[in-house]
This record gives C-alpha cells, structure tokens and sequence, in this order.
C-alpha cells in the first residue's frame, strides 16, 4: 500500500475519533514499523496543524493592523472637523412636556431655572440630524469606531426612530443623511420618547443605555462579526450594556 492511501487511512481513524496510541499498535501489527508509522501519522494530522497555524496567524495578523491603524493612522471621527469641539444638546434651553398637548399651556410646578426654558411639546419637536449627532458623540461612538484596518471601509450606522430614518457615516467629519443606507452596519430601532429623553438629560448615555437594556431601544446588526469586531463596535457594545 501506497504512503499516500495510508496516510489518507490515517487520517480517516483520527477523524474517527480513534487515539495516536491505537493507530500506532494496529499498524505494528500489521507489521509496519513504529518509525514509519509515526512519520505517517505525523503527515496525517499536518493539515490539521497547518490550518490551526493559519487561523492564529491571520488573527494575530489583523489585531495587528487594528492597533496600527487605531494608533497611528485613523484619525477620530469628528463633529465639526476639529478635536475636542463637541456639539451641544438640540434641546439646551427647552423644557420639554412629555403629556398631551392641550389648547391652554399647562401650569407647571416648576423651580426658577427651569421657569427660565421655553416649554416645548413633545410632539412639536422633530429629530433633525444634530439630535443623531448628539447621541453617537455622547455615548462614545466617535471614540470606538473606525475605518476596517484592512477594506478602509468606515462604520456607518442607521437610526430608525418611528417614521424617522437617518443613517450616520462614520466619515473624518461625521455625516448624517435621511434615509436608511443598505451598507450600515448595525441599526438602532428606537421611539421618539427615549431619543428626546436621552438628548435632555444631563448624561445621555446612561438613558440611552437604560433605553437599550430595557427593550426601547432595539440594536440590530447587519455586518458580519469579523467586520464588526475590527471597526470597534465591540467597545461600543460594552459601553451599552
């Protein structure tokens, strides 16, 4: 019998689930020699090792140019195209009523600086792109996100809020547009209620984030996990949880 059907034999049993040990006796026993038969072995179980080696190699490899590009190449993603310029809340200065709205402006109890804001219905204010903005700056996500090390794809990500559809482009500036891009990433899935709620709080990412932890919010992922992991949205899973 030929090296390559023993090997191909070999092969098969460790497939099988049979041990080294057990392979060695039964072809000693057949008379082959142990010197032989562990060169055999060692040729079956090569690919084995070979693909092992590849898969750590490729991870290492990627990791790699991750940090690379993160450190020393990607610049953050910015508001306005300079550094530590952030944007302010689209609703400094309004004091927002969350009930119905009604003919007469309803007598609140209300301290001296809140008598200060202008009272605005819920149902009067419209998502524009600065409150998408606001809310991506606020929770980390210009920090987390990059371009992918290896395609220089840049994250973008798609907010569907009722009837309201933006999508963000994770640009040197960041870009948003109406409309849901097909290319995103992931999307949040959200009510108009818990965007106005997170943008007004003094810390918007803790109710973003409790918005997600009790179901408001809705993050669906549409990008493979490997493109995920290398853009960084594992870091801004983390930041939500």
């Amino acid at each position: 019998m030929e090296d390559k059907e023993l090997v191909i034999r070999i092969r098969n049993s460790l497939k099988a689930g049979r041990s080294r040990s057990e392979i060695t006796r039964s072809m000693m026993e057949k008379g082959y020699k142990l010197e032989y038969t562990e060169a055999l072995i060692r040729k079956a179980r090569r690919p084995k090792i070979i693909l092992i080696t590849s898969i750590i190699i490729a991870v290492v490899v990627i990791s790699l140019l991750t940090a690379f590009f993160a450190v020393f190449d990607d610049q953050p993603t910015t508001i306005s195209g300079e550094l530590g310029i952030a944007l302010n809340s689209p609703l400094d200065g309004f004091y927002v009523i969350f009930g119905e709205k009604t003919d007469e402006l309803t007598q609140l109890n209300m301290s001296n600086d809140t008598q200060e804001l202008e009272e605005i219905y819920i149902e009067d204010i419209e998502i524009t792109p600065d409150f998408i903005k606001y809310l991506l700056q606020e929770i980390g996500a210009l920090e987390s996100l990059h371009k992918n090390p290896i395609t220089r794809e840049i994250p973008m990500i798609n907010f569907k809020i009722e009837d309201v559809e933006y999508n963000a482009a994770f640009e040197d500036i960041l870009e948003v547009s109406e409309g849901l891009n097909p290319e995103a990433d992931i999307q949040f899935n959200s009510n108009k209620e818990a965007i106005v709620r997170a943008t007004l709080d003094d810390n918007p990412a803790v109710i973003f984030k409790e918005s997600v932890i009790e179901g408001t919010t809705m993050i669906e992922t549409m990008a493979g996990e490997a493109d995920l992991f290398v853009k960084g949205y594992l870091t801004l899973y983390d930041s939500l949880k």
